[in-house]
C-alpha cells in the first residue's frame, strides 16, 4: 500500500512538472518577437468614408506574435483602428504602418490609396410592376461597389408623378392610369437602376381561355399546397400556404372538391375588402356565394392520380404558359394560418380564387380575368420539396455540393466557403439569358456528378433557388438530392438562403487581397506559392519570377477547357501543397484570380491561405518590378532599324537630364521619348506610365520597339512593363544592351555612344528663335555623308543657291515647292530626313511644317544646326 502511495506521488508530481513545462512553451510561443511582419489588405484602394480591412498574414518566424500598433502618415487622408480597419478621409495616399508590440523593430507599411470610388451598379429589387390607383409598393435598390466602396444610399424619382409617387424610401403608390419610370440613382454618382410602372384598370376577358399551371403538394415538417406558375415561359412563380393536413389527408380533400366557376362584376373598388372563410367550408362557401363582388372565383373539380404536372382549363384563347395566381385552402379550421400570398391580405380564401385588386407575385391578371362559368380541371402530382437549416448546412457542409445561384457579382462579394456558382439570374432578373443559366447548372452537375447532394443557396430561399432545383431535376439529380437553404426550421421562409447564413453568424468569404510588397515578399518565402492564372502563352511570354502558371482561361474565355483548367490548379497543389499559401496573380486582378480561387479551395486550400495581388500583373509591371526575363539587342542591330517601319525605338530617360545626358542631350536619330523616371526615381508614375501610354497609342500595338536608356537596365525594365500593360508582347520588345546582345551596364545610350558617336541628335533652337526636336551638327552629317549614307539630305534653299553648290548626294525640295518636298520624301519612305538652309532658321522650319502637314512624323525630321553656313 506504501509502496502504491509512493509511485502516485511521483506519477503526480512528474504530470505537474510536465503541463508546467507545456504551459512554458505555449507562453513562450506566443511571446515569440517576431523579426519581420506581412500585411495584406481586403484592397489597396478605399473610398472617401470607406472602409478596408488591413492585417497581419504571416510574420518570420512564423509563430511569432502578430499583435501590432498601427499608425497612419497622414489622419486628414484616411486614419486606422486599433482593429487595422482604415477609413478614408479625403483624397490622397497615405502609408499605414504596422509595428510589432513585441519588437518595435519588426515594422511594416502598406500604401493605401482614399479616391471616389463609384458604384459598380445599382440593382432595383423588380424591373416592373403593374398597379391599380391607390395601391402601394415598396422598392429595395441595392448599391454595389468594389471593397473599400462607401454606400450613401440612393435619391428616387418617378419620372410622371401624377401617375405613380415615390418616397425617400422607395414606396410608390399609384395615382391614376398611366406608365412612370421610377429611377433610384446613387447619391455621389450617376448609377442608376429603374422599375417600369404600370397602373391599369380592370378588365374582364368574357371569352374562354387556356393556360398551364404546375401544381406540387409539399411535404415539408409543415405541410402546404404549393403552386409553381409559369408566365409566358419565364421564371417560376412559388405561392403556398401552410396546412396541418397530412399528404393523405390533401389527396382525400383535393378529390371531394367539384363545382362550377363564376364571375362577378367588372367594376374595380379600391376599398375592398376580403371576405374571411372562417368555419365555413369549400362547399359552404360555394353555396353562398361569400365573398368579394370584385373576385373571380373558381369552384375546381380535382382530380387524384395521375403524375402530371399539367393544369388544363378552360381560358380559351391565352397563350400557352400565360400566368395567373391560384391558391386554395383545404383545410377549413386553419384558414386563418398567416400564408405568405399576396393574393388574400391576411390568410387563404377557402376556393381558388383570382384577385383583380392585388394578385401574388405581380399583378399580371387583371388584364385577363376568365369569363362566368369557366369549368377549371386540375390534375396534380404530390412532390417532397426539402429544405435544410443553415445550422444542418454548416455541420455537414462535406456532404453536399454548394450551388450559389445568386448573381456571379453577388457571389464574388461573399460566399458561403466551398460554395460553387451557378448564376441563376437569366430565370429571374435577366441579367443574362436562360441558356447561360442552364449552361451553369450543366457545368456543376458535369462535373459533380447526378448522384451528389446538392445544397442549393439564394438570396431568401425563394425564386433563384426554385429555379436551380428544377434545372437540376431536369438534369437527372433525384429530387431527394436537392435541398434549399431554408429558415431556422428548415422551412421555406423569406428569410432563408443567404439571410438565414448571415443571421446565423456563420461565415461569408469573400476574396483576400495582397500588394507589390506583399508578392515580393513571397518570391523569398518557401511558403508561399505565386500562381499565375493567366493564359499560359502570356505566362511564357514574361512573368513574376518564380511564379507557377495555372492556366484558368477555361472560366473565361474558353481557350482550353474547364476541365484543363481545374487540372492545372491540381497539379500545382499536388506539387507544392494545399498547405502553402497562395498569391493569385492574373490580368487585372479579377476573373482569372476569382476562378483560380474557388478551385484552389476545391483542392483543400484553405481560403484564408489565398490572397489575389491588387491589379495583377498590371500594377506588378506599373511598379516597374521585375519580369522572368527581358530580351536584348545590340547597337549594330538598332543602326539597322533605324528606318525600318515595323520598329519604334524608344528612348526612356528622363526628357532633359543635364547632368547624365536625356532625350533633348541626345538621342538616337527617329528616336522617340517616353519619360519614365517618374516611376524609376517614385516621382509621378502616373505622368511615366501616360507617356509609353502615348507612344503606343500613336505608333501602335503592331510595332516592335526598341527600348533605350542609360545603361539597359532600370529605366528599360520598366518601360517592358509598361508597354506590355498597353499590349505589347514581352516578344517583340528588346532593350538596348551591350554587344553581345545581353544585358550589360554598357548598354543602352552607353552602348550606342561607344559604336555610334556621329549617329546623335538633340533638341536645336536656331539662331532665329525656331524649335526643332532634332539638329545634327555638320561633323555629325559629314560623317554620315562620307560614310554609311543613312540621312535623306534635303536642301530647302532655292533652286539657284543649290546650283551654285550643295553637299554631296543632297536633293533640291525649295521649302516653297511643296511638291518637291513632298517628292523626296516619298522616293525614301520612312527615312531620316536632314534639312538644309542657309543658317537653320526659316526656310528649314517651312520646310518640316509642310512635312508634318503632310503626315511625317517630326521624330524623323532633323535640322542641320547653321544651315550651310556652317558647313562651308
Amino acid at each position: 500500500m506504501k509502496r502504491s502511495k509512493k509511485m502516485f506521488t511521483v506519477m503526480l508530481a512528474l504530470c505537474v512538472a510536465l503541463s508546467m513545462a507545456m504551459a512554458s512553451v505555449t507562453a513562450n510561443a506566443a511571446t515569440k518577437k517576431p523579426k519581420k511582419i506581412y500585411l495584406k489588405a481586403t484592397s489597396t484602394t478605399v473610398d472617401i468614408k470607406g472602409k478596408v480591412k488591413v492585417s497581419v498574414y504571416k510574420t518570420k518566424p512564423s509563430k511569432a506574435s502578430k499583435s501590432v500598433k498601427w499608425k497612419s502618415s497622414n489622419k486628414k487622408v484616411a486614419t486606422v483602428s486599433k482593429s487595422g480597419y482604415v477609413t478614408g478621409k479625403k483624397k490622397g495616399t497615405v502609408k499605414i504602418t504596422a509595428t510589432s508590440k513585441k519588437n518595435k523593430r519588426a515594422k511594416k507599411t502598406i500604401k493605401i490609396k482614399v479616391t471616389n470610388l463609384k458604384a459598380k451598379y445599382v440593382k432595383m429589387s423588380k424591373t416592373s410592376a403593374i398597379l391599380f390607383p391607390n395601391d402601394k409598393t415598396t422598392l429595395k435598390a441595392t448599391v454595389k461597389g468594389s471593397a473599400g466602396f462607401y454606400n450613401q444610399g440612393v435619391t428616387w424619382k418617378s419620372s410622371n408623378t401624377s401617375v405613380a409617387t415615390v418616397t425617400s424610401k422607395g414606396i410608390v403608390t399609384a395615382k391614376k392610369a398611366g406608365k412612370a419610370t421610377i429611377t433610384a440613382t446613387e447619391k455621389g454618382g450617376s448609377k442608376k437602376a429603374t422599375c417600369a410602372v404600370t397602373v391599369s384598370g380592370i378588365k374582364v376577358d368574357k371569352a374562354n381561355k387556356s393556360v398551364s399551371v404546375t401544381a406540387t403538394v409539399n411535404n415539408a415538417d409543415a405541410k402546404s399546397m404549393h403552386y409553381v406558375v409559369y408566365k409566358n415561359g419565364g421564371a417560376a412563380k412559388t405561392s403556398y400556404f401552410v396546412t396541418d393536413a397530412t399528404p393523405a389527408e390533401l389527396n382525400a380533400a383535393l378529390g371531394k372538391i367539384s363545382a362550377k366557376a363564376w364571375n362577378t362584376n367588372s367594376n374595380f373598388k379600391t376599398d375592398a375588402k376580403v371576405a374571411q372563410a372562417g368555419n365555413k367550408t369549400i362547399d359552404e362557401l360555394a353555396q353562398s356565394g361569400i365573398g368579394n363582388k370584385n373576385y373571380t372565383k373558381f369552384d375546381i373539380n380535382i382530380q387524384n392520380g395521375n403524375q402530371t404536372i399539367k393544369m388544363v382549363e378552360t381560358l380559351k384563347g391565352a397563350k400557352d404558359n400565360d400566368n395567373f395566381s391560384m391558391i386554395y385552402s383545404n383545410v377549413a379550421n386553419n384558414h386563418n394560418a398567416g400564408s405568405g400570398c399576396l393574393t388574400c391580405n391576411t390568410s387563404c380564401y377557402a376556393g381558388v380564387v383570382t384577385n383583380e385588386f392585388k394578385t401574388w407575385a405581380e399583378p399580371f391578371v387583371p388584364q385577363n380575368m376568365p369569363a362566368k362559368g369557366t369549368t377549371v380541371t386540375i390534375t396534380y402530382t404530390a412532390q417532397t420539396d426539402n429544405y435544410i437549416s443553415a445550422k444542418t448546412l454548416k455541420d455537414n457542409a462535406d456532404n453536399y455540393v454548394i450551388l450559389d445561384v445568386r448573381k456571379a457579382a453577388d457571389y464574388a462579394e461573399g460566399h458561403i466557403a466551398g460554395a460553387v456558382s451557378a448564376d441563376m439570374d437569366g430565370f429571374v432578373g435577366k441579367s443574362i439569358t436562360e441558356a447561360q443559366s442552364k449552361a451553369n447548372v450543366k457545368a456543376v452537375v458535369d462535373k459533380y456528378g447526378k448522384n451528389k447532394k446538392y445544397a442549393v443557396i439564394c438570396y431568401s430561399g425563394n425564386g433563384y433557388a426554385q429555379a436551380a432545383s428544377a434545372e437540376l431535376r431536369s438534369l437527372g439529380v433525384s429530387n431527394d438530392n436537392i435541398f434549399t437553404l431554408g429558415g431556422d426550421k428548415a422551412r421555406k421562409s423569406s428569410d432563408g438562403g443567404m439571410k438565414a447564413w448571415k443571421a446565423a453568424g456563420y461565415e461569408v468569404v469573400a476574396y483576400n487581397y495582397t500588394d507589390v510588397d506583399g508578392v515580393k515578399a513571397a518570391q523569398s518565402d518557401e511558403n508561399t506559392v505565386i500562381l499565375d492564372a493567366r493564359k499560359a502563352d502570356d505566362y511564357k511570354d514574361a512573368h513574376i519570377g518564380g511564379a507557377v502558371s495555372a492556366d484558368m482561361d477555361g472560366y473565361v474565355s474558353g481557350t482550353i477547357s474547364k476541365a484543363d483548367s481545374d487540372n492545372n490548379i491540381k497539379s500545382v497543389v499536388e506539387k507544392k501543397g494545399a498547405d502553402k499559401k497562395y498569391i493569385i496573380i492574373c490580368y487585372s486582378g479579377n476573373s482569372y484570380a476569382k476562378a483560380a480561387t474557388e478551385v484552389l479551395v476545391e483542392n483543400g486550400v484553405k481560403v484564408s491561405n489565398i490572397s489575389i495581388l491588387t491589379g495583377g500583373m498590371g500594377a506588378w509591371r506599373s511598379a516597374g518590378e521585375a519580369l522572368d526575363h527581358y530580351n536584348y539587342t545590340n547597337a549594330d542591330t538598332t543602326f539597322s532599324k533605324m528606318k525600318d517601319s515595323s520598329y519604334v525605338i524608344l528612348d526612356t530617360r528622363k526628357t532633359d537630364d543635364a547632368s547624365r545626358g536625356g532625350y533633348i542631350q541626345g538621342h538616337i536619330p527617329g528616336a522617340v521619348s517616353a519619360d519614365v523616371d517618374g516611376i524609376v526615381n517614385n516621382g509621378d508614375s502616373a505622368a511615366a506610365a501616360a507617356n509609353v501610354k502615348t507612344a503606343v497609342d500613336k505608333y501602335g500595338k503592331d510595332k516592335k520597339y526598341i527600348v533605350i536608356c542609360y545603361s539597359g537596365n532600370r529605366y528599360a525594365k520598366v518601360a517592358t512593363g509598361l508597354l506590355m500593360n498597353n499590349g505589347i508582347k514581352n516578344a517583340n520588345i528588346q532593350t538596348l544592351g551591350g554587344d553581345d546582345s545581353k544585358q550589360s551596364d554598357a548598354g543602352g545610350m552607353k552602348a550606342w555612344n561607344a559604336k555610334y558617336p556621329s549617329y546623335v541628335v538633340a533638341k536645336h533652337t536656331s539662331t532665329g528663335k525656331f524649335n526643332f526636336a532634332n539638329g545634327i551638327t555638320p561633323e555629325h552629317l559629314k560623317a554620315d555623308v562620307d560614310g554609311q549614307k543613312v540621312f535623306t539630305v534635303m536642301d530647302v534653299r532655292a533652286k539657284d543657291a543649290f546650283g551654285n553648290g550643295h553637299i554631296s548626294n543632297a536633293v533640291s525640295t525649295p521649302s516653297d515647292d511643296e511638291a518637291a518636298v513632298m517628292k523626296a520624301v516619298n522616293d525614301n519612305k520612312n527615312g531620316l530626313y536632314v534639312l538644309v538652309c542657309y543658317t537653320g532658321n526659316a526656310k528649314a522650319d517651312a520646310a518640316r511644317n509642310i512635312m508634318v502637314k503632310n503626315g511625317v512624323d517630326e521624330s524623323r525630321i532633323i535640322c542641320l544646326q547653321g544651315g550651310m553656313d556652317t558647313w562651308k
